[in-house]
């Protein structure tokens, strides 16, 4: 029963581990994207630079429930929120964060009333780092712990 539990989760979520390169363009999707992600659901994914660069996370499309379906960026790979960076939600148009560390880990997690599309992130790499910059963003989104945006 629980392998079944775990299969199911994996083929909503995805991978929960993208190995990012310099040389590929990886895409991050929510659950069923661009269809509604499902209710009161929690997506982990861990995000490792493998080649010597720094990630840049390229939102292509963001509509989430505002405040209440949230994707949580944070650094390491402890997903406990000690170490949450940014949180994103609401509607954002083409926005681009850069980041000067090579372990990430996100979250998506939703409430008990019905989602929307969600997202779709391109994630890839720059061999400079970017100190947690963002382009342009507009929309929802909060700097957690005084990280300078």
């Amino acid at each position: 029963m629980s392998v079944t539990l775990f299969v199911i989760i994996t083929e909503i979520c995805g991978p929960e581990r993208y190995n990012l390169s310099l040389s590929e363009i990886t895409n991050m999707t929510s659950p069923f994207y661009p269809s509604t992600y499902p209710e009161n659901w929690e997506c982990v994914w861990f995000i490792t630079s493998i080649d010597d660069g720094f990630p840049i996370f390229t939102i292509i499309d963001m509509k989430t429930e505002e405040t209440n379906d949230i994707l949580h960026i944070g650094q390491g790979y402890n997903s406990t929120g000690e170490t949450t960076l940014l949180e994103l939600f609401g509607d954002l148009g083409e926005s681009m964060i850069k980041f000067e560390i090579r372990t990430l880990w996100m979250q998506f997690r939703t409430n008990h009333r019905v989602g929307a599309r969600g997202f779709i992130i391109h994630m890839t790499l720059q061999s400079e780092y970017g100190k947690y910059s963002m382009s342009e963003m507009r929309g929802g989104f909060r700097q957690v712990d005084g990280v300078t945006v």
